[in-house]
Protein backbone atom coordinates (compact mmCIF):
# COMPACT_ATOMS: atom_id res chain seq x y z
CA UNK A 1 0.00 0.00 0.00
CA UNK A 2 1.30 3.37 -0.96
CA UNK A 3 2.31 5.72 2.14
CA UNK A 4 -0.32 8.26 1.52
CA UNK A 5 -3.11 5.57 1.22
CA UNK A 6 -1.56 3.65 4.09
CA UNK A 7 -1.74 7.25 6.05
CA UNK A 8 -5.12 8.07 5.10
CA UNK A 9 -6.47 4.64 5.94
CA UNK A 10 -4.71 5.10 9.25
CA UNK A 11 -6.23 8.21 9.77
CA UNK A 12 -9.96 7.43 9.10
CA UNK A 13 -9.40 4.09 11.18
CA UNK A 14 -8.24 6.12 14.38
CA UNK A 15 -11.45 8.48 13.69
CA UNK A 16 -14.04 5.76 13.41
CA UNK A 17 -12.60 3.81 16.17
CA UNK A 18 -12.94 7.01 18.48
CA UNK A 19 -16.38 7.74 16.94
CA UNK A 20 -17.90 4.72 17.73
CA UNK A 21 -16.21 4.87 21.04
CA UNK A 22 -17.65 7.82 22.13
CA UNK A 23 -21.23 7.46 20.54
CA UNK A 24 -23.59 8.90 22.27
CA UNK A 25 -27.66 8.50 22.55
CA UNK A 26 -30.71 10.71 21.25
CA UNK A 27 -32.29 12.20 24.60
CA UNK A 28 -29.18 12.22 26.22
CA UNK A 29 -27.68 15.72 27.35
CA UNK A 30 -25.91 17.50 24.58
CA UNK A 31 -22.53 17.36 25.70
CA UNK A 32 -21.80 21.32 23.42
CA UNK A 33 -24.50 22.49 25.79
CA UNK A 34 -22.55 23.48 28.91
CA UNK A 35 -20.23 20.71 28.74
CA UNK A 36 -23.05 17.95 28.99
CA UNK A 37 -24.83 19.33 31.86
CA UNK A 38 -28.14 21.00 33.06
CA UNK A 39 -27.74 25.12 33.65
CA UNK A 40 -29.63 26.11 37.03
CA UNK A 41 -30.39 29.42 37.97
CA UNK A 42 -31.28 30.01 41.55
CA UNK A 43 -34.66 32.37 42.19
CA UNK A 44 -34.98 34.42 45.26
CA UNK A 45 -38.57 32.37 45.62
CA UNK A 46 -40.82 32.16 48.53
CA UNK A 47 -39.87 29.57 50.73
CA UNK A 48 -43.34 27.32 50.84
CA UNK A 49 -44.10 23.89 49.16
CA UNK A 50 -46.00 25.27 46.92
CA UNK A 51 -45.36 29.06 45.66
CA UNK A 52 -47.01 30.91 42.78
CA UNK A 53 -44.99 30.39 39.94
CA UNK A 54 -44.29 29.36 36.10
CA UNK A 55 -42.00 29.70 33.46
CA UNK A 56 -43.66 31.97 30.78
CA UNK A 57 -41.91 30.65 28.27
CA UNK A 58 -38.69 30.42 26.11
CA UNK A 59 -37.67 31.40 22.52
CA UNK A 60 -34.17 31.45 20.91
CA UNK A 61 -33.87 35.26 19.99
CA UNK A 62 -32.65 35.88 15.91
CA UNK A 63 -30.10 38.69 16.57
CA UNK A 64 -27.90 36.90 18.91
CA UNK A 65 -28.65 32.87 18.80
CA UNK A 66 -29.27 32.73 22.78
CA UNK A 67 -32.25 31.38 24.33
CA UNK A 68 -34.76 33.97 26.20
CA UNK A 69 -36.69 32.56 29.18
CA UNK A 70 -39.13 34.25 31.50
CA UNK A 71 -39.88 33.46 34.59
CA UNK A 72 -43.06 34.71 36.87
CA UNK A 73 -42.39 34.20 40.78
CA UNK A 74 -43.27 35.54 44.43
CA UNK A 75 -39.91 36.72 46.05
CA UNK A 76 -38.45 35.23 49.24
CA UNK A 77 -40.40 37.80 51.56
CA UNK A 78 -43.54 36.91 50.51
CA UNK A 79 -44.42 40.04 49.49
CA UNK A 80 -44.11 40.93 45.82
CA UNK A 81 -44.45 39.14 42.89
CA UNK A 82 -41.51 39.32 40.24
CA UNK A 83 -41.32 38.37 36.82
CA UNK A 84 -37.44 38.34 35.43
CA UNK A 85 -36.03 37.59 31.92
CA UNK A 86 -33.14 35.10 31.57
CA UNK A 87 -30.83 35.26 28.62
CA UNK A 88 -28.43 32.15 28.32
CA UNK A 89 -25.68 31.58 25.01
CA UNK A 90 -26.42 28.58 23.04
CA UNK A 91 -23.50 26.62 24.28
CA UNK A 92 -25.38 27.14 28.76
CA UNK A 93 -23.33 29.68 29.33
CA UNK A 94 -24.51 32.97 30.77
CA UNK A 95 -25.18 35.45 28.32
CA UNK A 96 -23.79 38.99 30.54
CA UNK A 97 -26.71 40.95 28.50
CA UNK A 98 -28.21 43.02 31.26
CA UNK A 99 -25.72 45.13 32.22
CA UNK A 100 -23.13 42.16 33.09
CA UNK A 101 -26.10 40.04 34.28
CA UNK A 102 -27.90 36.97 32.38
CA UNK A 103 -31.18 37.68 34.26
CA UNK A 104 -33.40 41.18 35.20
CA UNK A 105 -36.08 41.54 36.91
CA UNK A 106 -38.49 43.47 34.53
CA UNK A 107 -41.64 43.54 36.62
CA UNK A 108 -42.20 43.41 40.01
CA UNK A 109 -45.47 43.78 41.74
CA UNK A 110 -47.81 42.07 44.05
CA UNK A 111 -51.03 42.95 42.02
CA UNK A 112 -49.78 41.35 39.28
CA UNK A 113 -50.11 38.08 37.74
CA UNK A 114 -47.74 37.38 34.99
CA UNK A 115 -48.83 33.65 33.10
CA UNK A 116 -47.04 33.70 29.62
CA UNK A 117 -45.24 35.23 26.69
CA UNK A 118 -43.80 35.16 23.42
CA UNK A 119 -41.64 36.83 21.26
CA UNK A 120 -41.97 39.95 18.41
CA UNK A 121 -38.81 37.82 16.46
CA UNK A 122 -37.72 40.41 14.27
CA UNK A 123 -36.46 43.00 16.82
CA UNK A 124 -35.80 40.59 19.73
CA UNK A 125 -38.68 42.30 21.51
CA UNK A 126 -40.72 40.35 24.53
CA UNK A 127 -44.51 40.37 25.25
CA UNK A 128 -45.53 39.14 28.40
CA UNK A 129 -49.52 39.13 29.45
CA UNK A 130 -51.00 38.42 32.95
CA UNK A 131 -53.90 39.45 35.18
CA UNK A 132 -54.43 41.83 37.98
CA UNK A 133 -55.16 40.60 41.73
CA UNK A 134 -55.87 43.66 43.31
CA UNK A 135 -59.61 43.40 42.39
CA UNK A 136 -59.57 45.66 39.11
CA UNK A 137 -59.98 42.67 36.79
CA UNK A 138 -57.92 43.79 34.04
CA UNK A 139 -55.78 42.24 31.52
CA UNK A 140 -52.30 43.16 31.73
CA UNK A 141 -50.07 43.29 28.57
CA UNK A 142 -46.14 44.20 28.92
CA UNK A 143 -43.36 44.47 25.93
CA UNK A 144 -39.53 44.97 26.97
CA UNK A 145 -36.79 45.49 24.44
CA UNK A 146 -33.85 42.86 24.52
CA UNK A 147 -32.04 45.05 27.74
CA UNK A 148 -35.12 44.27 29.24
CA UNK A 149 -36.42 47.78 29.46
CA UNK A 150 -40.13 48.85 28.74
CA UNK A 151 -39.97 49.07 25.18
CA UNK A 152 -41.70 52.61 23.69
CA UNK A 153 -43.33 50.93 20.59
CA UNK A 154 -46.04 49.43 23.16
CA UNK A 155 -47.99 53.02 23.14
CA UNK A 156 -49.30 54.32 26.83
CA UNK A 157 -47.47 51.59 28.58
CA UNK A 158 -46.45 52.83 32.52
CA UNK A 159 -43.90 52.78 34.24
CA UNK A 160 -43.49 49.06 34.14
CA UNK A 161 -44.01 48.53 30.65
CA UNK A 162 -47.72 47.52 30.87
CA UNK A 163 -50.96 48.80 29.23
CA UNK A 164 -54.22 47.30 30.49
CA UNK A 165 -57.81 46.20 29.56
CA UNK A 166 -60.42 46.02 31.86
CA UNK A 167 -63.06 43.60 31.96
CA UNK A 168 -66.29 45.90 30.91
CA UNK A 169 -63.93 46.60 27.31
CA UNK A 170 -64.01 42.40 26.49
CA UNK A 171 -66.90 40.73 27.82
CA UNK A 172 -69.25 43.62 28.27
CA UNK A 173 -70.50 45.84 31.60
CA UNK A 174 -71.78 42.78 33.57
CA UNK A 175 -68.26 41.08 33.22
CA UNK A 176 -65.48 40.55 35.80
CA UNK A 177 -62.94 37.47 36.78
CA UNK A 178 -60.81 38.23 33.74
CA UNK A 179 -57.69 36.18 33.17
CA UNK A 180 -55.34 35.74 30.22
CA UNK A 181 -53.53 32.78 29.84
CA UNK A 182 -51.71 32.65 26.50
CA UNK A 183 -50.23 34.87 24.06
CA UNK A 184 -48.41 34.35 20.63
CA UNK A 185 -47.36 36.92 18.34
CA UNK A 186 -48.42 37.03 14.46
CA UNK A 187 -44.50 37.37 12.83
CA UNK A 188 -45.83 38.62 9.47
CA UNK A 189 -47.25 41.78 11.40
CA UNK A 190 -46.36 41.78 14.82
CA UNK A 191 -50.09 41.64 16.05
CA UNK A 192 -50.38 40.17 19.43
CA UNK A 193 -53.10 37.80 20.27
CA UNK A 194 -54.11 36.78 23.69
CA UNK A 195 -56.52 34.01 24.84
CA UNK A 196 -58.05 34.01 28.92
CA UNK A 197 -61.30 34.06 30.39
CA UNK A 198 -64.14 36.12 31.40
CA UNK A 199 -66.97 36.11 34.18
CA UNK A 200 -70.50 37.32 33.08
CA UNK A 201 -72.33 38.05 36.99
CA UNK A 202 -75.30 38.49 35.45
CA UNK A 203 -75.53 34.70 33.59
CA UNK A 204 -73.15 32.99 35.94
CA UNK A 205 -71.05 31.89 32.55
CA UNK A 206 -67.30 31.76 32.28
CA UNK A 207 -66.75 32.37 28.42
CA UNK A 208 -63.23 31.83 26.82
CA UNK A 209 -62.18 35.07 25.02
CA UNK A 210 -59.59 35.42 22.12
CA UNK A 211 -58.14 39.23 21.86
CA UNK A 212 -55.72 40.99 18.80
CA UNK A 213 -53.73 43.98 19.54
CA UNK A 214 -51.83 45.85 16.81
CA UNK A 215 -47.89 45.80 17.57
CA UNK A 216 -48.03 49.41 19.59
CA UNK A 217 -51.12 47.74 21.81
CA UNK A 218 -54.37 48.82 20.57
CA UNK A 219 -57.44 46.79 19.82
CA UNK A 220 -57.29 45.21 16.34
CA UNK A 221 -60.91 46.21 15.13
CA UNK A 222 -60.97 44.00 11.86
CA UNK A 223 -60.25 41.16 14.57
CA UNK A 224 -63.47 39.16 15.90
CA UNK A 225 -65.87 42.09 17.55
CA UNK A 226 -63.85 45.16 17.61
CA UNK A 227 -61.22 43.42 18.43
CA UNK A 228 -62.54 40.42 20.55
CA UNK A 229 -63.84 37.20 20.47
CA UNK A 230 -65.47 35.60 22.79
CA UNK A 231 -66.86 31.51 22.77
CA UNK A 232 -68.64 29.51 25.37
CA UNK A 233 -69.69 25.93 24.29
CA UNK A 234 -72.73 25.52 26.90
CA UNK A 235 -72.02 21.83 26.97
CA UNK A 236 -74.83 20.18 28.70
CA UNK A 237 -75.61 23.40 30.93
CA UNK A 238 -71.97 23.72 31.39
CA UNK A 239 -70.71 27.07 32.48
CA UNK A 240 -67.21 27.10 32.70
CA UNK A 241 -64.92 27.78 29.63
CA UNK A 242 -61.15 28.57 30.02
CA UNK A 243 -58.34 29.33 27.46
CA UNK A 244 -55.55 28.04 28.10
CA UNK A 245 -52.95 27.93 25.15
CA UNK A 246 -52.36 29.26 21.55
CA UNK A 247 -50.91 28.33 18.48
CA UNK A 248 -50.66 29.49 14.48
CA UNK A 249 -50.99 27.40 11.92
CA UNK A 250 -49.00 28.19 8.30
CA UNK A 251 -52.22 29.82 7.17
CA UNK A 252 -52.34 32.42 10.00
CA UNK A 253 -55.41 30.69 11.64
CA UNK A 254 -55.62 30.80 15.45
CA UNK A 255 -56.04 27.43 17.20
CA UNK A 256 -57.06 27.70 21.31
CA UNK A 257 -57.25 24.96 23.80
CA UNK A 258 -58.16 24.38 27.23
CA UNK A 259 -61.11 22.67 28.90
CA UNK A 260 -65.27 23.31 29.24
CA UNK A 261 -67.53 22.33 31.80
CA UNK A 262 -69.72 18.86 30.71
CA UNK A 263 -72.74 19.47 32.18
CA UNK A 264 -73.07 21.39 35.93
CA UNK A 265 -70.86 18.67 37.67
CA UNK A 266 -66.81 18.80 38.08
CA UNK A 267 -66.55 17.24 34.27
CA UNK A 268 -64.41 19.17 32.48
CA UNK A 269 -63.43 18.05 28.94
CA UNK A 270 -60.65 19.22 26.30
CA UNK A 271 -61.88 22.35 24.59
CA UNK A 272 -60.23 22.81 21.08
CA UNK A 273 -61.41 25.59 18.26
CA UNK A 274 -59.94 27.58 15.56
CA UNK A 275 -60.54 30.93 14.47
CA UNK A 276 -59.96 32.63 10.86
CA UNK A 277 -57.58 35.11 10.35
CA UNK A 278 -60.38 38.09 10.63
CA UNK A 279 -61.81 36.02 13.99
CA UNK A 280 -64.27 34.14 13.44
CA UNK A 281 -65.20 30.38 14.11
CA UNK A 282 -63.55 28.47 11.23
CA UNK A 283 -65.57 25.94 9.11
CA UNK A 284 -64.31 22.63 9.16
CA UNK A 285 -65.46 20.00 6.16
CA UNK A 286 -63.97 16.45 6.76
CA UNK A 287 -66.13 14.97 3.84
CA UNK A 288 -69.74 16.41 2.74
CA UNK A 289 -70.85 18.20 6.12
CA UNK A 290 -69.56 20.95 7.39
CA UNK A 291 -69.63 22.41 10.78
CA UNK A 292 -67.68 24.67 13.39
CA UNK A 293 -64.43 23.73 13.81
CA UNK A 294 -65.12 23.99 17.38
CA UNK A 295 -64.99 20.47 19.41
CA UNK A 296 -64.80 19.05 22.91
CA UNK A 297 -63.48 15.93 24.20
CA UNK A 298 -63.73 13.53 27.33
CA UNK A 299 -60.96 10.73 28.21
CA UNK A 300 -63.05 9.17 30.28
CA UNK A 301 -60.47 7.30 32.50
CA UNK A 302 -62.50 5.40 34.72
CA UNK A 303 -65.28 7.97 34.95
CA UNK A 304 -66.42 11.44 33.61
CA UNK A 305 -63.34 13.66 35.84
CA UNK A 306 -61.59 16.77 34.97
CA UNK A 307 -59.60 16.96 31.64
CA UNK A 308 -57.71 19.90 30.48
CA UNK A 309 -55.37 20.98 27.91
CA UNK A 310 -52.34 23.66 28.34
CA UNK A 311 -50.63 22.63 24.86
CA UNK A 312 -51.02 22.63 21.13
CA UNK A 313 -48.45 21.19 18.30
CA UNK A 314 -48.08 21.06 14.75
CA UNK A 315 -46.73 18.53 12.37
CA UNK A 316 -45.53 19.25 8.82
CA UNK A 317 -49.28 17.80 7.53
CA UNK A 318 -51.10 19.97 9.36
CA UNK A 319 -52.47 17.71 12.10
CA UNK A 320 -52.86 18.86 15.25
CA UNK A 321 -51.73 17.42 18.67
CA UNK A 322 -53.53 18.91 21.63
CA UNK A 323 -51.50 17.79 25.52
CA UNK A 324 -53.14 18.14 28.69
CA UNK A 325 -54.10 16.07 31.75
CA UNK A 326 -56.90 13.77 32.24
CA UNK A 327 -58.08 12.90 36.14
CA UNK A 328 -59.52 8.83 37.14
CA UNK A 329 -60.81 10.74 40.12
CA UNK A 330 -61.46 14.00 41.89
CA UNK A 331 -58.10 13.81 43.55
CA UNK A 332 -54.58 13.11 42.00
CA UNK A 333 -54.66 10.36 39.85
CA UNK A 334 -53.71 13.25 37.12
CA UNK A 335 -51.70 11.28 33.77
CA UNK A 336 -50.53 13.15 30.91
CA UNK A 337 -52.67 13.11 27.73
CA UNK A 338 -52.59 13.64 24.16
CA UNK A 339 -55.31 13.98 21.54
CA UNK A 340 -54.80 14.11 17.63
CA UNK A 341 -56.96 15.76 15.08
CA UNK A 342 -56.62 15.93 11.37
CA UNK A 343 -56.27 19.29 10.13
CA UNK A 344 -60.67 18.97 9.50
CA UNK A 345 -60.80 18.43 13.03
CA UNK A 346 -61.72 14.56 12.82
CA UNK A 347 -59.33 13.22 15.79
CA UNK A 348 -57.33 10.01 14.57
CA UNK A 349 -57.24 6.46 15.41
CA UNK A 350 -54.84 7.17 18.03
CA UNK A 351 -53.57 6.14 21.50
CA UNK A 352 -54.90 8.90 23.49
CA UNK A 353 -53.95 8.31 27.08
CA UNK A 354 -50.28 7.80 28.66
CA UNK A 355 -50.06 6.11 32.07
CA UNK A 356 -48.81 8.56 35.03
CA UNK A 357 -44.91 9.29 35.86
CA UNK A 358 -45.90 7.76 38.67
CA UNK A 359 -44.52 4.26 38.06
CA UNK A 360 -41.23 6.84 38.25
CA UNK A 361 -41.04 7.03 41.91
CA UNK A 362 -44.28 5.86 44.49
CA UNK A 363 -46.99 5.26 42.47
CA UNK A 364 -48.93 8.47 43.70
CA UNK A 365 -49.47 11.75 42.97
CA UNK A 366 -50.73 13.54 39.45
CA UNK A 367 -48.83 14.41 36.36
CA UNK A 368 -47.89 17.85 35.70
CA UNK A 369 -49.55 19.75 32.56
CA UNK A 370 -47.04 19.01 29.79
CA UNK A 371 -45.18 21.50 27.08
CA UNK A 372 -45.00 19.75 23.44
CA UNK A 373 -43.27 20.18 20.63
CA UNK A 374 -42.97 18.49 17.25
CA UNK A 375 -39.40 17.10 15.56
CA UNK A 376 -38.61 17.11 11.64
CA UNK A 377 -39.52 13.44 11.59
CA UNK A 378 -42.95 14.47 13.14
CA UNK A 379 -42.59 12.51 16.04
CA UNK A 380 -43.92 14.08 19.49
CA UNK A 381 -42.01 14.98 22.21
CA UNK A 382 -43.27 16.08 25.81
CA UNK A 383 -41.60 17.97 28.24
CA UNK A 384 -43.64 16.11 30.95
CA UNK A 385 -43.44 15.19 34.84
CA UNK A 386 -45.21 14.06 37.83
CA UNK A 387 -45.77 17.19 39.78
CA UNK A 388 -43.17 17.44 43.13
CA UNK A 389 -41.03 15.31 41.47
CA UNK A 390 -39.03 15.73 37.91
CA UNK A 391 -39.20 16.46 34.41
CA UNK A 392 -38.88 13.93 31.75
CA UNK A 393 -39.00 13.82 27.88
CA UNK A 394 -41.10 11.40 26.52
CA UNK A 395 -41.46 10.64 23.04
CA UNK A 396 -44.63 9.48 21.02
CA UNK A 397 -45.28 8.32 17.29
CA UNK A 398 -48.14 9.26 15.52
CA UNK A 399 -50.15 6.16 16.46
CA UNK A 400 -49.94 7.84 19.87
CA UNK A 401 -48.03 5.03 21.81
CA UNK A 402 -44.14 6.00 23.08
CA UNK A 403 -41.33 5.17 21.13
CA UNK A 404 -39.42 2.75 22.09
CA UNK A 405 -36.38 3.66 20.08
CA UNK A 406 -36.14 6.54 21.68
CA UNK A 407 -32.73 6.96 23.36
CA UNK A 408 -31.42 4.33 21.39
CA UNK A 409 -34.17 1.84 23.66
CA UNK A 410 -32.40 1.53 26.33
CA UNK A 411 -34.22 3.04 29.33
CA UNK A 412 -36.47 0.99 31.73
CA UNK A 413 -39.49 3.21 30.51
CA UNK A 414 -40.04 3.66 26.52
CA UNK A 415 -39.94 6.54 25.18
CA UNK A 416 -38.68 8.66 28.62
CA UNK A 417 -35.84 10.54 29.58
CA UNK A 418 -35.38 11.60 32.96
CA UNK A 419 -34.16 15.82 32.42
CA UNK A 420 -34.03 16.73 35.91
CA UNK A 421 -33.28 14.31 38.84
CA UNK A 422 -35.67 12.31 40.75
CA UNK A 423 -36.07 13.11 44.47
CA UNK A 424 -34.56 10.43 46.68
CA UNK A 425 -33.29 10.41 50.41
CA UNK A 426 -30.31 12.53 49.32
CA UNK A 427 -30.78 15.85 48.93
CA UNK A 428 -29.38 16.10 45.16
CA UNK A 429 -32.85 15.23 44.13
CA UNK A 430 -35.03 18.23 42.72
CA UNK A 431 -39.35 18.30 42.76
CA UNK A 432 -40.81 19.77 39.33
CA UNK A 433 -42.64 22.73 41.15
CA UNK A 434 -44.55 24.39 37.39
CA UNK A 435 -45.35 23.00 33.90
CA UNK A 436 -42.25 22.46 31.52
CA UNK A 437 -41.66 24.41 28.20
CA UNK A 438 -39.79 23.04 25.00
CA UNK A 439 -38.81 23.59 21.91
CA UNK A 440 -36.70 22.96 19.33
CA UNK A 441 -33.36 23.87 18.44
CA UNK A 442 -32.57 22.76 14.82
CA UNK A 443 -33.01 19.02 15.77
CA UNK A 444 -32.38 19.30 19.29
CA UNK A 445 -34.86 19.94 22.38
CA UNK A 446 -34.50 22.83 24.51
CA UNK A 447 -36.49 22.47 27.92
CA UNK A 448 -36.81 24.53 30.61
CA UNK A 449 -38.52 24.12 33.81
CA UNK A 450 -38.61 25.28 37.79
CA UNK A 451 -37.72 22.82 40.77
CA UNK A 452 -36.94 22.76 44.18
CA UNK A 453 -34.17 21.10 45.81
CA UNK A 454 -35.42 17.67 47.61
CA UNK A 455 -35.66 18.60 51.19
CA UNK A 456 -35.62 22.22 51.24
CA UNK A 457 -37.90 24.55 51.69
CA UNK A 458 -35.66 27.39 49.88
CA UNK A 459 -33.44 26.65 46.45
CA UNK A 460 -36.01 27.43 43.86
CA UNK A 461 -34.39 26.69 40.31
CA UNK A 462 -34.51 27.48 36.43
CA UNK A 463 -33.50 24.70 34.88
CA UNK A 464 -32.59 24.53 31.48
CA UNK A 465 -31.59 21.64 29.07
CA UNK A 466 -30.51 20.47 25.69
CA UNK A 467 -30.59 17.03 24.61
CA UNK A 468 -29.32 15.13 21.73
CA UNK A 469 -31.88 15.29 19.26
CA UNK A 470 -29.87 12.58 16.24
CA UNK A 471 -29.74 8.96 16.44
CA UNK A 472 -25.88 8.66 16.61
CA UNK A 473 -24.26 11.49 17.68
CA UNK A 474 -20.48 11.97 17.98
CA UNK A 475 -18.21 13.46 21.12
CA UNK A 476 -15.38 13.85 18.66
CA UNK A 477 -16.58 16.90 16.55
CA UNK A 478 -17.41 15.10 13.79
CA UNK A 479 -21.01 14.69 14.02
CA UNK A 480 -23.72 17.73 13.80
Amino acid sequence: MPTMLRQFWICCSLLCCCSFAWATREGDPDPKFNTGQNVTLTLPAAASSNPPLGVLGIYKSINIGDYVTAVFYKNSSGTNFSTALVRQLANGQPNPYFSGANSKVVLSDPGKFMTAMAPIAAIDSTVMVGYTTNGNSQIVVCRYTDQGLPDSLLTGHDSSGCIYFAAAGIGGPNANGLLARAVIVQPVDSKIVIAGSVYDVSTGVHSLFVMRLSASGALDTSFGNAGIFIYAYNLNGGKSNEANALKLDASNRILIAGDTQNGTGSNYDFAVLRLTPAGAIDQCTPSVVTFACAISFDFHRAGDYDDSASAIAIDSVGSIYVAGTAHADNSNAKATAVMRLTDQFLKYNFSQIFSQFTDFVDGTGPDDSPGIAIDAKDRVLLAAGKAGYFAATWRILGSGFSDPAYNNGSITEPGRVAVTKPPTSVVSGEFLLAQAKIFFDGNKPVIIALTRIYGSGTGVQLVLSRRLGDDTIFFDGFGP
